[in-house]
Formats: C-alpha cells, sequence, structure tokens
C-alpha cells in the first residue's frame, strides 16, 4: 500500500463532508458536558470587560442542547463574568481537545438565569458539593487581608448559596471549527438564521 493509499485510508468520514463535519463538532459537546474527563469540559469564556478588553477565563460546561443551539454554564451572581454580560450579552467560548485534534471556537448570546426554572432546574439537577462554592461568604476577586476571610464553612448554607447561584444559558450564532490532521488540516464555519445554520469550508 503507498503512502498516498495509506493516507486516504487514515481519513475519517467527515474530512470533507461538511454535514458530518458539524455533527461532529456538536458530538464533541453534548458529550464534553456529560463527561469530566473531556478536555472541552472545561472551555474558556470570554466577554467585554469594563474597558473593553476582552476578559477570559475558564468555565465548567454543564448542559448542551443541540435543538435549542445552547450550552449553559454556571456562576456566581456577584461574579464579573454576571456584571459583563448584563451589560453586553455577546461572548464567545473556546474548546480544545487534543486527542481528537478538533478546536470549536463558538459565538453567541448569554441570558441570565437566577430566580426562573432554568435556574431551578439547573440547581437541582447539579451535585451538593458544586453548590456549596456558592456559599462563599464574599463575591470573586473580592481584596482580602486574610483569605480565609473567604473560606466556606464546613456545613454551608445552601439557602444563601442558592442566591447566589446563577445559571448561564448562550444561545450560539456561530461554530467554527478546524480539524487538524497530518494530510491536511480542515477548518469549517457555520452562522445560525433562525434555526438554520448554513455552513462553508475556510482555508485552515
Amino acid at each position: 500500500m503507498s503512502n498516498s493509499d495509506r493516507k486516504a485510508t487514515d481519513l475519517p468520514d467527515f474530512y470533507n463532508d461538511l454535514e458530518k463535519a458539524f455533527t461532529t463538532a456538536w458530538g464533541l459537546l453534548v458529550s464534553a458536558a456529560k463527561d469530566r474527563s473531556s478536555p472541552m469540559h472545561t472551555p474558556v469564556l470570554a466577554t467585554s470587560g469594563p474597558d473593553g478588553a476582552a476578559e477570559a477565563r475558564t468555565v465548567v460546561l454543564r448542559h448542551v442542547c443541540e435543538e435549542q443551539n445552547s450550552i449553559r454554564f454556571h456562576t456566581d451572581r456577584r461574579s464579573s463574568k454576571v456584571v459583563q454580560l448584563n451589560h453586553d450579552p455577546r461572548c464567545s467560548v473556546l474548546a480544545y481537545d487534543p486527542e481528537a485534534r478538533m478546536q470549536l471556537r463558538l459565538r453567541g448570546s448569554a441570558s441570565l438565569h437566577h430566580d426562573d426554572d432554568i435556574a431551578n432546574a439547573a440547581w437541582s439537577g447539579s451535585q451538593a458539593s458544586s453548590l456549596a462554592c456558592y456559599a462563599q461568604p464574599v463575591a470573586a476577586a473580592t481584596i482580602l487581608t486574610d483569605p480565609q476571610d473567604a473560606a466556606i464553612e464546613s456545613a454551608p448554607d445552601l439557602e444563601f448559596a442558592r442566591g447566589n447561584f446563577c445559571a448561564v444559558v448562550i444561545a450560539l450564532d456561530r461554530i467554527e471549527w478546524v480539524y487538524l490532521h497530518h494530510a491536511g488540516h480542515r477548518r469549517a464555519l457555520w452562522h445560525r438564521d433562525g434555526q438554520d445554520w448554513a455552513g462553508a469550508w475556510l482555508a485552515p
């Protein structure tokens, strides 16, 4: 078998198929929300800071819904990201899986949920160990004289924690996918118009 034949048999079915590439991208996200060991379980969220500069931080991907074109993560409603998303809901998410050799760049608009059914369902579906962090007595990034000032009690007040909990849902309107392969990289971009997505290949 020649080297070119080996390369051809090496190629995944989505390599030259835009629709299958799109399905693969969504599949990675759905799996990452359920699998803590997935590198895409902890993507990077970028928002617009108060001075207009981008601010990025790692979040935990909690839920993905392809039917609603959305992803969800949780945060403390006292956090700077909530302030920034209230000011400008437009945001970007970056995820990379080195084993799959795929990168996803996502863009969309965030909605914040504190006291509604979405927040209640997200709270009820979370583990107690995850919820306890919202019982921190001061907001994240507060300047401290002693690090113990932010300590959480061994028996955290979950009622207080619930008041600080926020579910953030990002309605995606753009997905950019990159796949690295020795036979040649692949890159594609999809834009959403209503419920429909339109995609195109890009030069990698």
